[in-house]
């Protein structure tokens, strides 16, 4: 009843209260197994999330943040501590962001967009895609950032340089 698995009923009678205390402890055991192999998956998923060069956050159906990675943090310059429970929208002011996230649906297809954040020169360029999920009873969002900026930048060296040979 308090979350402690490891207590065992006794199990020396053989009458009903000894079948219940022993049903108990398998019960208290597999639930044991059950956390441990959730916790282990959970270390998992984190490490991995942790380790990728893309930025990855997941938002609630309030659009509270659930999990941010450290590559999305960098990107959106978001402040260190915690942010598990803080509305996204509310860390990062970004238009396209909000547009993501307003009318989510789960079951529609992921939806994409381009973010621009700060001012030119040093304007960054992030490809975002949103999908949403269903999972344990709860909704949500998981966001995916790319950060595009050198590909929009050669992009429009080549234009340029087109321009120019073209008017030589």
């Amino acid at each position: 009843r308090e979350g402690r698995y490891e207590k065992r009923a006794g199990t020396h009678m053989g009458d009903e209260l000894g079948v219940l205390g022993d049903t108990l402890n398998r019960l208290g055991g597999e639930i044991t197994d059950r956390i441990a192999r959730l916790s282990e998956e959970d270390a998992q998923l984190r490490a991995m999330f942790a380790g990728m060069v893309e930025g990855v956050i997941a938002v609630d159906e309030e659009d509270r943040v659930r999990f941010c990675n450290e590559a999305a943090r960098s990107m959106l310059r978001l402040p260190r501590g915690d942010l598990e429970g803080r509305p996204l929208l509310e860390l990062v002011r970004v238009v396209g962001l909000r547009e993501l996230l307003v009318g989510e649906p789960v079951g529609r297809p992921a939806a994409r967009t381009e973010i621009m954040l700060g001012p030119e020169p040093r304007r960054r360029v992030l490809a975002a895609h949103a999908s949403s999920f269903e999972g344990g009873g709860r909704q949500g969002t998981v966001i995916v950032l790319h950060d595009i900026t050198e590909i929009r930048r050669l992009e429009k060296v080549r234009r340029d340089f087109v321009a120019n040979v073209s008017h030589e």
